[in-house]
């Protein structure tokens, strides 16, 4: 009998465990499924979260990087090209307003003119080769003067500006335009001189009137070039506290140099001090000229990936001093 009841006891552990074990090989619960994709979903969410962080962290440095290095340039360039200048003006707004063509694209596009200037390019030998022959010693015809002139002088004078607008469609940042008004039209043509242009000096050509010149009252004809984009904005957006005009003094330690433009301020992004070519409180003493250039890109635009850029994109300012090495009539 003992035997019997040990048997069906052993019996009924042996059913019992190979429940158990059936039941465990069915698989998850539905519960426990849940709580796995619960989990996964987490999982991938916060990696996901992560590699977007680093690309857009990743192409935010990018477009800083880019659009520094095109500052840099812009004002590289800018600088060797007033190294060239005779004469630059404190007020540009006075000579660009008469030119009619370049005055239409700044008001057009609520620009600023921020530099005017007078240089002397050289003239090509084939140029001057191709000027009428005479028996004149320099080999121009008898009488013609400003075949004369040209070959005595080798160069011809250009006038150079540099404006900023606000446009938008092809460019997205507020960009820096060349303007550039040269002497001659076509000088292998004739004498022709560019329309708009006139001599910044009188007949004779010995007396200087840069300070004074005017356009010649028809249509310009000068060229006008995007020189670099995405330069910060020209006033101070609605997002920024209201800053100060730049005080030049601050920047050049000499009260003589003259803001242009006038209004500027620190956050402006392309602005100079320039140093007029008679310094008041001296006599009307005339010396070299020297300006000084700052220019600060904003990569705001520059990318569209989640809209990276922030504020926090407008980048620091570049600043250079150029000093002119001559001065029409210089006093010494």
């Amino acid at each position: 009998m003992a035997k019997s009841n040990f048997r069906m006891l052993l019996y009924k552990v042996l059913l019992q465990t190979k429940g158990r074990q059936t039941s465990s090989n069915l698989g998850f619960t539905l519960i426990e499924l849940l709580v796995s994709i619960v989990i996964a979903g987490i999982v991938v969410s916060g990696l996901l979260f992560v590699v977007v962080e680093l690309l857009r962290v990743d192409q935010r440095e990018v477009a800083l990087d880019q659009v520094q290095s095109d500052m840099q340039r812009a004002i590289d360039y800018i600088a060797d090209d007033l190294k060239e200048a005779i004469y630059v003006y404190s007020t540009p707004a006075t000579v660009t307003s008469q030119l009619v063509n370049l005055d239409n694209d700044i008001t057009t596009n609520n620009g600023v003119p921020v530099l005017a200037f007078w240089r002397t390019d050289p003239i090509e030998a084939a140029e001057i080769a191709s000027l009428p022959s005479g028996s004149e010693p320099d080999g121009c015809p008898t009488g013609d003067t400003a075949c004369s002139a040209i070959k005595a002088r080798r160069a011809s004078y250009t006038l150079v500006a540099y404006y900023q607008t606000e446009e938008y469609g092809a460019w997205e940042g507020n960009p820096l335009k060349r303007y550039e008004l040269a002497q001659y039209d076509d000088l292998a043509a004739g004498y022709d001189l560019t329309p708009g242009f006139t001599a910044p000096f009188n007949a004779a050509g010995s007396a200087n009137d840069f300070a004074g010149w005017t356009a010649s009252g028809t249509g310009d004809d000068g060229t006008r070039n995007v020189l670099v984009d995405y330069v910060s904005a020209i006033k101070n957006t609605t997002n920024d506290a209201p800053n100060p005009v730049v005080d030049c003094q601050a920047f050049t330690d000499d009260s003589a140099h003259v803001l242009s433009p006038a209004d500027a301020t620190e956050n402006t992004g392309f602005f100079a001090c320039v140093r007029p070519t008679t310094v008041t409180g001296t006599g009307g003493f005339r010396t070299n000229q020297d300006v000084f250039l700052f220019l600060r890109g904003d990569a705001t635009p520059a990318s569209s990936f989640l809209q990276p850029a922030s504020a926090g994109s407008r980048l620091p300012i570049l600043q250079t001093q150029i000093k002119l090495g001559g001065v029409i009539d210089r006093d010494e």
